[in-house]
């Protein structure tokens, strides 16, 4: 059943209408009650999703601009099963590339799902009442641009408002379900209010949420009301790391917890004071300062009677609402751990193979294993409930303890779910075959475990296999020297088998950034990783790329070849394929001998992959037997990157498909705050989570560096697999039943599950043993 609401508030009622021509399971909003909506107004989507599993409302608006998915609105939600409701502000309607949809010249309006089993049951526009007080009038302002999303009950307040001075007023929207802080102006140095005469309660937001990889930093910040003092901060570069960057590190999750309980509470930067006004003509003058313009941001403000506590309880609870119904939380999924018994003998490992072992329980402490004396090098990690966001543009939460903290021995039990830890043993490469015994202490008991180092050698990967790896953007902004971090990092993501990493890469421009590009290069190249190396950004921020032939000789003439990323998803952005292979075509006029690397993640972009001398494709590109065969035959160097089964694609997919690598994005990617998985338009994304250590002894890594190591170690096994059976026929039947067990085709091979994997390492153990 579809009922379509009607509320009134501070605007009059706006209905909803039918429109003509709409396919089934398609709802139609009128598009008049958008083009008439009030600033602050909100599309609201309730429904019940019957499926029995997450789903996705999609809400489609075009105007007469449109034409394509370009050109038009399309607001995603993913709800759980069950019943759902939830608002778009109406501002938020805007194209993928950032243009208002012009309200006036709608053509259609529909909300939907491609699952079958979700009833849309209301869809309507609503504009929120005022916030009312007993005690006086009450002044709400929401900060922004002209046109931005105003949160409901309160009115816009732009850089044009004479309520407002300061140098280069500049307004701010930033990606985020909180219309009140999601935007706001930067440069406020005063804001004069004139309530009246009386005792104010004065609420300010003034904390701006960044994007993409900025986080505003401002290491001095002042607040003055009427003169008083009520934000005085001022921050060495290291404390602001621990206090502010690294804040939400240790902030655990626990069952219940809604995602306003675990992050939306603690963003906002919300300071409260009151205020004396005794005659008519009485001001209140807000000042705001700092070591940067960050300083002066200022997000939203609310004055109101002090007698009146519920006014600001009541944006709370209007915050609140709006961000649990935007961020949802998934139920938690199961978890398994490997060690239950008392005793787990033998477990096989190759010489220079990571192996991984999982328990659960509180108080662990692990007894590396060995023998003869000689101990094999552990990491001990522990499990840290946090909420993720799984997909790039996904609002479904999911509760997992994928971050494995190296500070295991300082985590308390978990009050209300099991905590995993996670035993790393490497095997070196010289280390002696035999039993080696180790042991792992936890409360209620022990578990004994040996490891038999086995007399195989295993071949090398014989593919880069690994991450893009960039520096903290904290080493920018506070200008000091990265290289012990990236050290540190690179040298742990060997230790665990990788081979292919993007790593960080100066910009060449002059002399001295030329030289800093190929000390980048060799430092990479020095740590073990396969070349050439992918140089993810140089090309496309070289403002002179005439210079990139002299670069490109001294780097092969040096050892460290690079393959030059110069297109990026392609088809994201709508470009001119044609104009792109121009481009390319001019770059090789004058450096004939640059390779050139492309990340194609559409059919469409099949049609310039040769004009690349190396790609790399995702599961958006069409990974079919055909497909690859055809990109094999046209392109030298063919690599996966971006796919959601580490290790599968790391292991029996590449071998299954001969292809040169696999690239996840990303060793460090954080979306403005780096444990708040809200606040950008993508998830953070980092398999080596910052610490506030540049070098700590054990890093903080994601559960999926674990499973790209585990399909490295399945890859080496499979190349030791064939080369058995050139010589050994039980080694070919083997080889070619698991070649028929393992799809080329990406979507059919996901049916193979880790477990799946782990059984086809281990025949292939059996036999070398």
């Amino acid at each position: 059943m579809i009922r379509l609401l009607f509320v009134c508030g501070i605007v009059a009622a706006i209905g909803a209408l039918a429109v003509t021509g709409v396919e089934a399971g398609k709802t139609a909003l009128d598009p008049r009650a958008i083009a008439e909506a009030g600033s602050d107004a909100e599309i609201v989507v309730a429904g019940d999703n019957r499926s029995g599993a997450p789903a996705v409302i999609v809400l489609r608006v075009d105007d007469a601009r449109s034409s394509d998915y370009w050109s038009r609105s399309n607001i995603e939600r993913r709800v759980p099963a069950g019943p759902f409701r939830f608002r778009i502000p109406v501002a938020e309607l805007r194209t993928p590339r950032g243009r208002p949809i012009d309200r006036g010249s709608i053509t259609l309006a529909l909300v939907f799902s491609p699952a079958e089993a979700v009833d849309i049951e209301e869809v309507g526009v609503e504009s929120p009442a005022p916030l009312a007080s007993s005690h006086g009038a009450v002044l709400a302002l929401d900060l922004g641009a002209p046109g931005s999303p105003v949160f409901p009950g309160f009115k816009p307040l732009t850089p044009d408002s004479p309520l407002l001075a300061g140098t280069s007023l500049a307004a701010r929207q930033r990606p985020g379900a909180d219309a009140l802080i999601s935007d706001g102006i930067e440069g406020v140095e005063r804001v004069t209010l004139a309530p009246g005469p009386g005792r104010w309660r004065v609420v300010l937001w003034t904390e701006d949420p960044g994007e993409w990889e900025y986080l505003p930093h401002a290491l001095e910040r002042r607040i003055k009301i009427n003169g008083r003092a009520v934000l005085e901060r001022r921050l060495t570069p290291d404390r602001w790391i621990r206090d502010i960057y690294l804040a939400g590190r240790e902030a655990e999750w626990v069952p219940g917890m809604t995602a306003w309980d675990a992050i939306g509470a603690g963003r906002g930067g919300r300071i409260e004071t009151e205020v004396e006004i005794e005659a008519d003509g009485g001001r209140i003058a807000i000042e705001l300062a700092g070591s940067d313009r960050s300083a002066t941001f200022l997000s939203g403000l609310l004055v109101f009677p002090a007698a009146d506590t519920h006014v600001a309880a009541e944006v709370e609870r209007r915050r609140r609402i709006r961000f649990d119904e935007t961020w949802r939380v998934a139920p938690i999924p199961r978890q398994e751990a490997d060690l239950g018994a008392e005793r787990v003998d033998a477990l096989p490992a190759a010489p220079g193979t990571p192996l991984f072992l999982t328990v659960e329980g509180d108080g662990v402490s692990v007894v590396a294993p060995s023998l003869n004396g000689r101990r094999l090098p552990t990491w001990h990690h522990a499990g840290y409930w946090r909420l993720t966001r799984p997909d790039t543009a996904a609002t479904l939460l999911v509760p997992d303890d994928r971050h494995l903290r190296g500070d295991a021995d300082r985590l308390p039990a978990h009050p209300a779910l099991p905590r995993r830890h996670t035993i790393t043993v490497r095997v070196p490469t010289d280390a002696l075959p035999g039993v080696y015994e180790g042991r792992i202490d936890r409360d209620g008991g022990s578990v004994r475990f040996s490891i038999r180092v086995l007399a195989s050698s295993l071949p090398p990967a014989g593919a880069a296999v690994g991450l893009y790896l960039d520096d903290l953007p904290t080493h920018a902004w506070f200008r000091t020297d990265p290289t012990a971090a990236r050290v540190c990092a690179m040298t742990a993501l060997r230790q665990l088998g990788l081979t292919g990493i993007a790593p960080p890469l100066a910009t060449p421009g002059d002399a001295d950034r030329d030289l800093a590009l190929l000390d980048d290069a060799a430092l990479a190249r020095d740590l073990g990783f396969t070349a050439p190396l992918l140089a993810y950004t140089p090309f496309k921020r070289a403002t002179d790329k005439t210079r990139l032939a002299t670069i490109d000789r001294l780097l092969s003439g040096a050892g460290t070849p690079l393959f030059w990323s110069a297109a990026d998803e392609i088809s994201n952005h709508g470009d001119d394929l044609d104009g792109l292979r121009r481009a390319l075509t001019e770059v090789r006029l004058y450096a004939p001998d640059i390779r050139l690397a492309g990340h194609l993640n559409a059919e469409r972009d099949a049609a310039v992959a040769d004009a690349f001398d190396a790609v790399l494709v995702n599961s958006g590109y069409g990974l079919t037997e055909s497909r690859l065969a055809d990109l094999r035959r046209r392109v030298a160097h063919v690599s996966l990157y971006n796919l959601d089964r580490p290790r599968l694609a790391a292991g029996a997919y590449l071998w299954r498909t001969g292809l040169d690598g696999y690239l996840q994005w990303h060793a460090r990617m954080p979306t403005a705050d780096p444990f708040d998985p809200t606040d950008g338009r993508e998830a953070d994304v980092a398999w080596l989570p910052p610490t506030g250590d540049d070098c700590p002894d054990v890093p903080d890594i994601d559960r999926g560096l674990i499973r790209m190591a585990d399909g490295i170690t399945d890859l080496r096994w499979l190349r030791w697999l064939d080369l058995q059976a050139s010589q050994n026929a039980t080694a070919a039947a083997l080889r070619d039943e698991i070649r028929r067990r393992v799809p080329a085709d990406w979507n059919a091979a996901k049916s193979l599950s880790d477990r799946n994997l782990s059984d086809i390492r281990q025949r292939i153990v059996a036999l070398a043993r």
